[in-house]
């Protein structure tokens, strides 16, 4: 017997992630749907939307021992939620609200980065939030948008 296959979201899936201390993943669309599933059954845990209004969700990444999903977008917001409520808990904007292409979450630290050519990072403080802080970047002088690089 075959089952059939279950539409996850009803618009491009831009994101997925695995939660391993909730055994989760957690996939997001362009709209900005998030949900979580457990891995073991399938069962959908949870979801919440309009997630950036109407900015694109562009990426997004687990931190935070599990407990949180952090979206980028379009309009280069930063949101981080409660992934077991789905309640925002912060809104970060870079220096630069460029579109948001890429998050990562090591330890006290969030890093993006985006169409502003920039490596931007995030500090948790000890209160729990946010701050935007100083990384080294080097912007690439010799690009050439369009042309060909070797």
């Amino acid at each position: 017997r075959t089952r059939a296959a279950q539409q996850s979201h009803e618009h491009p899936v831009v994101s997925v992630v695995f939660v391993p201390e909730l055994n989760r993943i957690v996939s997001a669309d362009t709209t900005g749907v998030v949900t979580s599933w457990d891995v073991a059954t399938g069962q959908k845990l949870l979801q919440f939307s309009d997630t950036h209004r109407s900015a694109n969700l562009t990426s997004m990444c687990c931190g935070y021992n599990g407990k949180r999903i952090v979206t980028g977008a379009s309009d280069g917001t930063i949101h981080v939620w409660n992934l077991l409520s789905g309640a925002l808990m912060q809104r970060l904007v870079k220096k630069r609200p460029f579109e948001v292409t890429g998050l990562l979450s090591l330890k006290d630290r969030l890093f993006t980065v985006g169409w502003d050519r920039m490596l931007t990072s995030f500090k948790d403080s000890a209160i729990n939030s946010l701050i935007e802080c100083p990384v080294m970047i080097q912007e690439d002088s010799e690009w050439r948008a369009g042309a060909a690089h070797t």
